[in-house]
């Protein structure tokens, strides 16, 4: 699988391991998954490191409209990406861009501790951006 997950209940987050070729295909099997094992409102810090991502925007958003929906009512919970360089660095500022059209709240990191951090952070001062005086 190109999308896997290890699940940290306590912090009410998952790390995401992105590798090889991803796809549409590859996010929908991995909302089925976090839906079966009801994770599905945490927040979520993505590795891309090791991936190359295809996915035009409409799809990016799908994915993203999709998810919200199924959230029934829940709050969405953060999505980090991290990407150390290159193309992958570039999507992953897109993928940013489309999860806030979407209404969720993301970032782009260049490291996985600045990104943990940053969760930390936003789950001190509560969802609202507005809440640390501006976005962070």
């Amino acid at each position: 699988m190109a999308l896997s997950f290890r699940t940290d209940r306590d912090a009410h987050c998952l790390t995401v391991t992105a590798l090889g070729i991803v796809t549409l295909d590859d996010f929908t099997d991995y909302v089925m998954q976090r839906v079966i094992v009801d994770v599905l409102a945490f927040d979520q810090v993505f590795d891309l490191g090791k991936s190359e991502l295809r996915l035009s925007r409409p799809e990016l958003l799908r994915w993203l409209t999709d998810e919200t929906t199924m959230l029934r009512g829940q709050a969405p919970g953060r999505i980090a990406f991290v990407v150390a360089e290159g193309t992958s660095y570039a999507m992953a500022h897109l993928m940013q861009s489309i999860a806030e059209i979407a209404g969720r709240e993301s970032e782009v990191f260049r490291d996985m501790e600045s990104a943990a951090q940053w969760l930390r952070l936003r789950r001190a001062i509560g969802s609202s951006p507005d809440a640390a005086g501006g976005a962070a």
